[in-house]
């Protein structure tokens, strides 16, 4: 066909629904960076983690363009605005922030018509000097890595006191409508979807100092979100051992079906929670004990062990499939921690937990891999020292044996005079 015979196409002769696909692909495409997820913060805030590839100047084309494609981009593309007050102290956090971050540049985020959620985090200002001149932080993310979010504020919660000080504030609607023509988001705010969007931060963070929630949200699930937000699972022993439980029977459940990279975060993620409950300063571990007693003490210290034995299963089944420096050390730090957990003192003042032989057994032998898998000659001793010690615990293990004889030929090899 030659060039001045061709022809515009009538893109509004299409179906809706054909329309509504290539709106999807024009206007809702986020994709990950390459490399490691984590925003260093002395990058913050020029750079993003997430890419996008979005044909924006479609909607420039016309009204009718412009409303459904509009419609589309927000209800696919819904976007939650995270605010953080100046008080907070950022620096922990965005130093190790896993969450997928769209932008941080307040222009852009002026610019966006798809907020679903505005997640305000504001502190003690009693307690801290602040300029009220100063503009909050304020992070763009997509509503499907909210999650995410929760768990990364979960996780520096861990290590220090002050989330107990902070108020949270969410906004279910804002920022939605576009600058005329009818509200794509009519209805949208169902029971399912304001659920949704607040079951993240009842998933995995409790204990701030005040909640507050509006917006379209129902009056029953505000005051029920806001109580159970409000409490503090840390201050109940039954709640913490049973969390705990849940933590390693999840990651067990997770490393027996491949899922090793998950596995290994979740038993990550709830041994931390221990230690981060143990380091307090507040005095909660001791309340835990006071009420919990000894029966608290004998759970916390099972789930713990086993859960250590988890996480190093599936760190030892990530590095064979791929070596990593990183992983390695975890791994190694992983073993250590369970270790050390057996001994006197570890978990209160004249407490010893000691795990049963077959356990004991367990810990020897995941010692004995890992020495193996590093193939290092200088711990071709050690690592035969293990799997003998994992063997007198639990001396007609198939895969001990097995596993004992491969480190006999590797020892074999590095000096076969022996």
């Amino acid at each position: 066909m030659e060039a001045g015979t061709l022809q515009p196409f009538r893109f509004l002769d299409l179906p809706r629904e054909l329309r509504d696909k290539i709106y999807k692909i024009c206007l809702c495409s986020f994709y990950k960076c390459p490399g490691k997820q984590v925003l260093k913060a002395s990058l913050w805030p020029e750079r993003s983690n997430l890419k996008c590839a979005i044909a924006i100047s479609l909607l420039c084309t016309n009204k009718q363009i412009y409303h459904e494609g509009f419609e589309v981009m927000v209800k696919t593309n819904r976007f939650v605005l995270i605010e953080f007050e100046d008080v907070i102290p950022l620096q922990p956090i965005l130093t190790n922030l896993y969450t997928p971050i769209v932008t941080v540049d307040s222009k852009a985020i002026d610019r966006v018509k798809g907020v679903v959620l505005v997640v305000h985090i504001s502190g003690d200002t009693q307690a801290q000097s602040r300029d009220d001149s100063t503009a909050p932080t304020r992070i763009l993310i997509l509503a499907r890595d909210l999650e995410i979010f929760c768990s990364d504020l979960a996780d520096f919660g861990l290590h220090c006191e002050d989330l107990v000080r902070w108020d949270l504030s969410l906004i279910l609607g804002s920022s939605m409508r576009p600058s005329s023509g009818p509200d794509p988001l009519t209805n949208f705010y169902t029971s399912k979807v304001q659920r949704e969007l607040l079951e993240p931060f009842l998933t995995f963070v409790r204990g701030f100092k005040n909640v507050h929630i509006h917006g379209n949200v129902d009056q029953e699930l505000r005051t029920s979100v806001c109580y159970q937000l409000r409490r503090n699972p840390d201050w109940n022993a039954e709640e913490v051992s049973r969390d705990l439980e849940a933590a390693n029977e999840k990651g067990y459940r997770l490393l027996h079906d491949g899922e090793y990279k998950d596995a290994f975060e979740t038993g990550w993620r709830g041994a931390l929670r221990i230690e981060g409950l143990q380091t307090r300063r507040d005095g909660t571990w001791n309340m835990l004990i006071h009420h919990g007693r000894r029966s608290f003490l004998d759970r916390i210290a099972h789930a713990y062990f086993l859960t250590r034995l988890n996480i190093a299963d599936a760190g030892l089944s990530l590095l064979r499939i791929e070596t990593d420096s990183s992983l390695s050390l975890a791994v190694e730090y992983d073993l250590h921690l369970a270790t050390v957990s057996l001994q006197a003192g570890h978990w209160s003042q004249g407490y010893q937990w000691l795990p049963l032989d077959k356990e004991l057994a367990m810990l020897h032998h995941r010692q004995a891999l890992f020495l193996r898998l590093g193939s290092n000659p200088d711990n071709v001793n050690a690592a035969l020292q293990a799997i003998i010690a994992a063997l007198y615990k639990e001396p007609d293990n198939p895969t001990m044996m097995r596993d004992r004889d491969d480190i006999i030929a590797w020892k074999l090899s590095i000096d076969p005079r022996e």
